[in-house]
């Protein structure tokens, strides 16, 4: 008589057996199969996280994420503007602003943008005398105005390449 094990039970006292042999191959299946369904849900959701992001910001967003290979890092030099001070818009409490700021340019451009100096210093004062107290409230104010003075001085200079503007003081009075 072969021997067998008892798998499950009914009220009535009745019963499934199965042999020994069965047993030890359902006991290695069983998390095989639990562990093949959970990497195969985990691929899916990682699937679905990479399409998600495709259709919400474009076909080349995963592209410009990663670096190129080759692509060499540009050094970069600050340039420290002079310290400014100018009357704020005649409609606000503050009534002057002052502020000091540097540039960041990649260090073969600094001498060209040292010699455009003049010209950055007249479109940042006249963007400057037409901020009033509301533009100058919180961070996000302070985020929205680097990134506006960043894009004229961009403009102004043409081919400098200003990667960035840093605020060294700012005081309203």
């Amino acid at each position: 008589m072969s021997e067998r094990l008892l798998v499950a039970t009914s009220r009535d006292g009745g019963g499934d057996f199965i042999s020994p042999k069965i047993a030890s191959a359902m006991v290695v299946v069983l998390p095989v199969g639990r562990l093949a369904r959970g990497l195969l849900a985990a691929v899916m959701v990682l699937a679905a996280a990479a399409g998600g992001f495709r259709l919400a910001a474009g076909p080349g967003a995963l592209g410009a994420l990663l670096p190129e290979r080759g692509e060499a890092r540009v050094e970069t030099a600050f340039l420290d503007l002079p310290e400014v001070i100018v009357n704020l818009h005649p409609e606000a409490r503050s009534r002057y602003l002052k502020i000091a700021l540097t540039l960041e340019v990649p260090a073969g451009q600094r001498a060209r943008a040292q010699a455009l100096e003049p010209q950055m210093m007249n479109a940042v004062q006249e963007f400057l005398r037409g901020l009033d107290d509301e533009d100058l409230g919180g961070s996000a104010d302070l985020s929205r105005l680097r990134d506006e003075l960043a894009r004229r001085l961009r403009l102004v200079s043409g081919d400098v390449e200003v990667a960035d503007v840093l605020l060294r003081n700012l005081l309203t009075q």
